[in-house]
């Protein structure tokens, strides 16, 4: 894994215009897995996939989250800071062959973790709950009952649902949550953090703040983006104190 350089922010935002979330996390991991094909990175459980950006964040930007939440109970926005590592294990396990076993209401399941074409596949749910189903469903291998092979279809709904808390137990890197405590008026909760829709807000800020800087040394030295592009953030902050001098 490689930091993401200047150009590949401003590439990457470009591509990631009016692209879904899970679309932009992979087009995030693309440039720092220059050997990995897209349908490699696509093919991740959403845990390792979340993992990687993690430690990508970290390499990027540093290992300090510093985020806003808005608290449920007065609206008051809370400031607060969190460690990458603190959130997230960046080197999440997996079963050895790829996939969990688990036995609910009689019912032998086996089913592996969602991925980002998962996601992409119950985008057009028509609520969460037929979402989780759908998405449940996608990753489910195999059921039997008594060594009898069972429709994935026709499963009830208390074995979709054991899935799903399964994978959420077995897999916390894909759906990270925060226990946050509001100093107001003293309310508690837990708010999901999405790495990648929180990596890309801040690569969002980035490239706003690069874009300046290349239009003023470009308009003070004719220089042109790819060279500017080309320094270190140090070199081209050394030049726009001059500009700025």
């Amino acid at each position: 894994m490689r930091p993401l350089s200047a150009y590949d922010l401003l590439r990457v935002w470009e591509l990631g215009q009016n692209r879904p979330t899970w679309k932009r996390a992979l087009l995030l991991l693309a440039p720092a897995f220059p050997d990995a094909t897209h349908r490699e990175l696509a093919s991740l459980s959403i845990a390792r996939r979340n993992a990687r950006l993690f430690a990508l964040r970290e390499r990027t930007l540093g290992s300090t989250l510093n985020a806003v939440a808005r608290c449920p109970g007065c609206s008051l926005p809370i400031e607060f800071s969190v460690g990458v590592r603190d959130l997230c294990d960046l080197e999440p396990g997996e079963p050895a062959d790829g996939y969990y076993r688990l036995v609910v209401e009689g019912i032998e399941v086996h089913f592996r973790a969602p991925t980002s074409v998962d996601l992409a596949a119950v985008a057009d749910s028509a609520s969460l709950a037929d979402a989780r189903r759908r998405l449940v469903a996608r990753c489910i291998r195999r059921a039997r009952r008594d060594g009898v092979v069972l429709p994935i279809a026709d499963l009830p709904d208390p074995v979709v649902g054991a899935v799903g808390d399964y994978l959420a137990t077995s897999e916390p890197a894909a759906d990270v949550r925060l226990q946050l405590d509001c100093p107001a008026c003293g309310r508690s909760w837990t708010e999901r953090f999405d790495i990648a829709a929180f990596f890309w807000g801040e690569l969002a800020a980035q490239v706003q703040r690069i874009v300046r800087e290349v239009d003023l040394l470009a308009r003070a030295y004719g220089w042109r983006e790819t060279e500017i592009l080309a320094m270190s953030a140090f070199r081209r902050q050394a030049y726009l104190d001059l500009v700025n001098g």
